[in-house]
Protein backbone atom coordinates (compact mmCIF):
# COMPACT_ATOMS: atom_id res chain seq x y z
CA UNK A 1 0.00 0.00 0.00
CA UNK A 2 1.57 3.38 -0.92
CA UNK A 3 1.66 5.85 2.25
CA UNK A 4 -0.57 9.05 1.79
CA UNK A 5 1.19 11.64 2.55
CA UNK A 6 -0.29 14.59 4.99
CA UNK A 7 -1.42 17.85 3.07
CA UNK A 8 1.02 20.58 4.94
CA UNK A 9 -1.99 23.42 5.10
CA UNK A 10 0.53 26.28 5.43
CA UNK A 11 2.63 25.69 2.40
CA UNK A 12 -0.59 25.03 0.53
CA UNK A 13 -2.19 28.23 1.14
CA UNK A 14 0.81 30.04 0.77
CA UNK A 15 0.98 27.88 -2.99
CA UNK A 16 -2.70 29.37 -3.54
CA UNK A 17 -1.99 32.99 -2.27
CA UNK A 18 1.17 33.81 -4.47
CA UNK A 19 -1.12 31.80 -7.56
CA UNK A 20 -4.15 33.74 -6.83
CA UNK A 21 -1.98 37.26 -6.55
CA UNK A 22 0.42 36.25 -9.68
CA UNK A 23 -2.57 35.45 -11.45
CA UNK A 24 -4.12 39.21 -11.05
CA UNK A 25 -0.52 40.63 -11.70
CA UNK A 26 -0.55 38.66 -14.82
CA UNK A 27 -3.99 39.46 -16.16
CA UNK A 28 -4.06 43.01 -14.71
CA UNK A 29 -0.48 44.03 -16.19
CA UNK A 30 -0.45 42.11 -19.79
CA UNK A 31 -4.02 40.40 -20.74
CA UNK A 32 -5.60 37.36 -20.24
CA UNK A 33 -3.40 35.64 -23.40
CA UNK A 34 -0.58 35.34 -20.20
CA UNK A 35 -3.16 34.40 -17.50
CA UNK A 36 -3.96 31.68 -19.34
CA UNK A 37 -0.95 30.40 -20.04
CA UNK A 38 0.34 30.65 -16.44
CA UNK A 39 -2.82 29.25 -15.05
CA UNK A 40 -2.31 26.06 -17.53
CA UNK A 41 1.19 25.89 -16.22
CA UNK A 42 -0.37 25.84 -12.77
CA UNK A 43 -3.10 22.84 -14.04
CA UNK A 44 0.45 21.12 -15.44
CA UNK A 45 2.32 21.29 -12.48
CA UNK A 46 -0.60 20.17 -10.31
CA UNK A 47 -1.36 17.14 -12.18
CA UNK A 48 2.59 16.10 -12.42
CA UNK A 49 2.61 16.00 -8.52
CA UNK A 50 -0.61 14.71 -7.65
CA UNK A 51 0.17 11.80 -10.22
CA UNK A 52 3.99 11.76 -9.38
CA UNK A 53 5.80 10.45 -13.00
CA UNK A 54 7.91 12.25 -15.77
CA UNK A 55 7.99 10.98 -19.12
CA UNK A 56 11.73 9.67 -18.99
CA UNK A 57 11.49 7.79 -15.53
CA UNK A 58 8.72 5.70 -17.60
CA UNK A 59 11.00 5.05 -20.46
CA UNK A 60 14.06 4.04 -17.59
CA UNK A 61 11.78 1.73 -15.67
CA UNK A 62 10.67 0.12 -18.92
CA UNK A 63 14.07 -0.10 -20.38
CA UNK A 64 15.80 -1.35 -17.09
CA UNK A 65 12.42 -3.01 -15.11
CA UNK A 66 10.54 -3.72 -18.38
CA UNK A 67 7.97 -1.78 -16.48
CA UNK A 68 5.31 -0.20 -18.88
CA UNK A 69 3.08 1.09 -16.73
CA UNK A 70 3.87 5.15 -17.26
CA UNK A 71 4.80 4.49 -20.82
CA UNK A 72 0.89 2.82 -21.22
CA UNK A 73 -0.15 5.80 -19.65
CA UNK A 74 1.79 7.89 -21.46
CA UNK A 75 0.56 5.85 -24.93
CA UNK A 76 -2.89 6.45 -23.54
CA UNK A 77 -2.22 9.98 -23.47
CA UNK A 78 -0.91 10.66 -26.54
CA UNK A 79 -4.80 8.54 -27.80
CA UNK A 80 -6.84 11.26 -26.50
CA UNK A 81 -4.53 14.29 -27.52
CA UNK A 82 -4.29 12.90 -31.09
CA UNK A 83 -8.45 12.87 -30.98
CA UNK A 84 -8.70 15.85 -29.45
CA UNK A 85 -6.38 18.01 -31.08
CA UNK A 86 -7.51 16.79 -34.76
CA UNK A 87 -11.16 18.09 -33.89
CA UNK A 88 -9.64 21.27 -32.87
CA UNK A 89 -7.54 22.25 -34.90
CA UNK A 90 -8.88 24.50 -37.51
CA UNK A 91 -11.32 25.52 -35.47
CA UNK A 92 -11.84 29.31 -34.49
CA UNK A 93 -10.59 30.14 -31.40
CA UNK A 94 -13.03 31.49 -28.13
CA UNK A 95 -9.86 33.04 -26.89
CA UNK A 96 -8.48 35.20 -29.79
CA UNK A 97 -9.64 36.28 -32.97
CA UNK A 98 -8.22 33.47 -35.53
CA UNK A 99 -8.41 29.75 -36.12
CA UNK A 100 -6.21 27.54 -34.28
CA UNK A 101 -2.99 25.77 -35.33
CA UNK A 102 -0.96 23.11 -34.59
CA UNK A 103 2.39 24.04 -34.29
CA UNK A 104 4.43 22.41 -36.67
CA UNK A 105 7.82 21.59 -36.93
CA UNK A 106 10.36 20.57 -39.21
CA UNK A 107 11.90 16.74 -38.91
CA UNK A 108 15.67 17.29 -38.96
CA UNK A 109 18.84 16.33 -37.82
CA UNK A 110 18.98 18.32 -35.06
CA UNK A 111 15.91 16.89 -33.60
CA UNK A 112 18.19 13.22 -33.43
CA UNK A 113 21.35 15.04 -32.14
CA UNK A 114 19.25 17.07 -29.73
CA UNK A 115 16.93 13.90 -28.71
CA UNK A 116 19.78 11.99 -27.85
CA UNK A 117 21.87 14.70 -25.80
CA UNK A 118 18.24 15.61 -24.13
CA UNK A 119 18.03 11.94 -23.03
CA UNK A 120 21.73 11.31 -22.15
CA UNK A 121 21.54 14.58 -20.19
CA UNK A 122 18.30 13.79 -18.43
CA UNK A 123 19.37 10.39 -17.49
CA UNK A 124 22.06 11.64 -15.35
CA UNK A 125 20.30 14.23 -13.76
CA UNK A 126 17.58 11.87 -13.00
CA UNK A 127 14.77 13.54 -14.66
CA UNK A 128 12.60 15.02 -17.93
CA UNK A 129 11.87 18.75 -18.01
CA UNK A 130 8.09 17.57 -16.88
CA UNK A 131 10.05 15.63 -14.23
CA UNK A 132 12.41 17.98 -13.10
CA UNK A 133 10.01 20.50 -12.69
CA UNK A 134 7.53 18.64 -10.55
CA UNK A 135 10.20 17.28 -8.35
CA UNK A 136 11.88 20.66 -8.03
CA UNK A 137 8.49 22.57 -7.07
CA UNK A 138 7.61 19.97 -4.02
CA UNK A 139 10.85 20.32 -2.77
CA UNK A 140 13.45 18.32 -4.22
CA UNK A 141 16.45 20.45 -3.76
CA UNK A 142 18.94 18.24 -5.71
CA UNK A 143 16.59 18.84 -9.08
CA UNK A 144 16.84 22.51 -8.48
CA UNK A 145 20.51 21.85 -9.70
CA UNK A 146 19.11 20.02 -12.60
CA UNK A 147 17.05 22.23 -13.32
CA UNK A 148 19.37 25.04 -13.22
CA UNK A 149 21.32 23.56 -16.00
CA UNK A 150 18.29 22.66 -18.01
CA UNK A 151 17.96 26.36 -18.36
CA UNK A 152 21.32 26.86 -19.59
CA UNK A 153 20.82 24.47 -22.22
CA UNK A 154 17.79 25.52 -23.43
CA UNK A 155 19.27 29.31 -23.33
CA UNK A 156 22.33 27.62 -25.25
CA UNK A 157 20.21 26.08 -27.83
CA UNK A 158 18.16 29.27 -28.39
CA UNK A 159 21.54 31.36 -28.86
CA UNK A 160 22.38 28.80 -31.64
CA UNK A 161 19.23 28.52 -33.50
CA UNK A 162 20.41 29.15 -36.50
CA UNK A 163 22.92 26.69 -36.96
CA UNK A 164 20.75 23.96 -35.62
CA UNK A 165 17.73 25.35 -37.90
CA UNK A 166 20.56 25.07 -41.07
CA UNK A 167 20.70 21.45 -40.53
CA UNK A 168 19.40 18.90 -43.17
CA UNK A 169 15.55 18.61 -42.93
CA UNK A 170 12.27 16.71 -44.25
CA UNK A 171 10.47 19.76 -44.16
CA UNK A 172 7.51 19.99 -41.81
CA UNK A 173 4.88 17.30 -41.90
CA UNK A 174 1.71 17.20 -41.26
CA UNK A 175 -0.94 14.48 -41.56
CA UNK A 176 -4.10 16.75 -41.49
CA UNK A 177 -3.22 18.79 -44.45
CA UNK A 178 -2.31 15.49 -46.31
CA UNK A 179 -5.09 13.03 -45.03
CA UNK A 180 -8.53 13.35 -43.95
CA UNK A 181 -9.09 13.14 -40.32
CA UNK A 182 -10.48 10.02 -40.16
CA UNK A 183 -7.07 8.47 -42.41
CA UNK A 184 -4.84 10.72 -39.60
CA UNK A 185 -6.65 9.34 -36.74
CA UNK A 186 -6.89 5.69 -37.92
CA UNK A 187 -2.88 5.74 -38.60
CA UNK A 188 -2.08 8.02 -35.43
CA UNK A 189 -4.13 5.28 -32.93
CA UNK A 190 -3.41 2.67 -34.92
CA UNK A 191 0.47 3.09 -34.21
CA UNK A 192 -0.24 3.90 -30.76
CA UNK A 193 -2.31 0.80 -30.35
CA UNK A 194 0.53 -0.94 -31.51
CA UNK A 195 3.34 0.68 -29.08
CA UNK A 196 0.91 -0.38 -26.12
CA UNK A 197 0.68 -3.65 -26.98
CA UNK A 198 4.35 -4.19 -27.60
CA UNK A 199 5.82 -2.83 -24.19
CA UNK A 200 3.01 -4.65 -22.20
CA UNK A 201 3.54 -8.61 -23.71
CA UNK A 202 7.69 -7.22 -23.13
CA UNK A 203 6.27 -6.30 -19.28
CA UNK A 204 4.05 -9.64 -18.89
CA UNK A 205 6.77 -11.78 -20.04
CA UNK A 206 9.42 -10.45 -18.07
CA UNK A 207 7.33 -9.29 -15.00
CA UNK A 208 4.41 -11.93 -15.05
CA UNK A 209 2.18 -9.02 -14.32
CA UNK A 210 -1.42 -10.06 -13.34
CA UNK A 211 -2.94 -6.45 -12.48
CA UNK A 212 -3.65 -5.32 -15.93
CA UNK A 213 -5.87 -2.29 -14.65
CA UNK A 214 -2.93 -1.03 -12.55
CA UNK A 215 -2.41 2.68 -14.23
CA UNK A 216 -5.97 3.06 -13.75
CA UNK A 217 -6.61 2.28 -10.19
CA UNK A 218 -7.19 4.60 -7.21
CA UNK A 219 -5.34 4.11 -4.04
CA UNK A 220 -7.43 7.12 -2.18
CA UNK A 221 -10.63 8.37 -2.13
CA UNK A 222 -9.36 12.04 -2.01
CA UNK A 223 -8.30 13.43 -5.02
CA UNK A 224 -6.60 16.16 -3.03
CA UNK A 225 -4.01 13.93 -1.24
CA UNK A 226 -3.94 11.30 -3.71
CA UNK A 227 -1.13 9.76 -5.42
CA UNK A 228 -3.68 9.67 -8.63
CA UNK A 229 -3.53 6.96 -10.94
CA UNK A 230 -0.56 7.10 -13.76
CA UNK A 231 -3.93 7.26 -16.18
CA UNK A 232 -6.17 10.00 -14.33
CA UNK A 233 -2.98 11.97 -14.56
CA UNK A 234 -1.95 11.91 -17.94
CA UNK A 235 -5.89 12.93 -19.30
CA UNK A 236 -5.49 15.53 -16.49
CA UNK A 237 -1.97 16.42 -17.95
CA UNK A 238 -3.42 15.95 -21.55
CA UNK A 239 -6.67 17.84 -20.78
CA UNK A 240 -4.48 21.45 -19.40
Amino acid sequence: MIAIKKIETPIVLFGVTFAILFSYITYSTIGLRHFLVFAIGIGLGFSLYKAAFGFTGGWRNFIEKRDSSALRAQFLMLALAAIVFSFVIGSKSFIYDGTILGAIAPVSLSVVIGSFIFGLAMQLGGGCGSGTLFTAGSGNTKMVITLFFFIIGSLAGTYHFAFWSSLPSLGAISLLDNYTLIETLTFQLGLISILYLFVFILDKKKNKITDYNNIFRFTSSNLLQGPWPLFFGFCAFGAV
